[in-house]
């Protein structure tokens, strides 16, 4: 099945026209008949401007966020102490974000129980933290890096993403900080209903 759907445009964090976040619903009817039905069954989503547009630097990100609004659930904003960012916090400021994810990873080590007793907190802030970590090392695995704290699993959709695909493939013209910051932001202001920043 295939759609095209309007998304408007916006001034983007760089001061650049770009698309405004799409948020889809997908909802299967029918049923599966199969003897050993799996907890999950993989759904191949793309996304593509039409052709007039398909030459423009725009790379479309997909987030599940069905998984990450369950995890807010059950979580507060109390448990986000990293959040809301600063007003001053620049998306393309390597410092920035390396600060960022230095103090993501404090929540995740400084509360030994995290994990076990706030599991679907703990994978969101694990992920907030490979986003943090990477925006800050778009090199990563290559080049220099800083060392992060070996709890912390190299787990998580992004991470796993971003290994999969050897580093950032993105477009030449997309800076790779700039489509990192759009996917934390859409996790932190739409599945977690905290603003981004002060």
């Amino acid at each position: 099945m295939s759609t095209t759907v309007e998304v408007r445009t916006c001034l983007g964090p760089n001061g650049l026209t770009t698309l405004n976040t799409l948020e889809l619903s997908v909802h299967f009817h029918g049923a599966v008949f199969h003897n050993t039905t799996p907890e999950k069954i993989p759904v191949q989503i793309s996304v593509r401007l039409c052709d007039q547009w398909s030459g423009q630097p725009l790379l479309p990100v997909i987030c599940d966020m069905s998984n990450l609004k369950e995890a807010n659930k059950s979580s507060s904003p109390a448990m986000f102490p990293f959040l809301p960012l600063p007003s001053q916090f620049e998306p393309t400021n390597a410092h920035q974000w390396e600060q960022l994810a230095n103090r993501i990873e404090e929540r995740l080590v400084a509360d030994p129980h995290l994990e076990s007793e706030h599991p679907d907190c703990y994978r969101l802030t694990r992920e907030l933290f490979w986003m943090a970590y990477i925006a800050a090392h778009p090199e990563f695995p290559r080049g220099k890096w800083s060392r992060w704290n070996s709890v912390i699993a190299m787990e998580g959709e992004f991470m796993s993403h971003w290994m999969l695909k050897g580093g950032y493939s993105g477009l030449l013209d997309t800076p790779p900080r700039l489509v990192i910051w759009e996917q934390f932001r859409g996790i932190v202001s739409n599945a977690m209903l905290i603003p981004s920043a002060q």
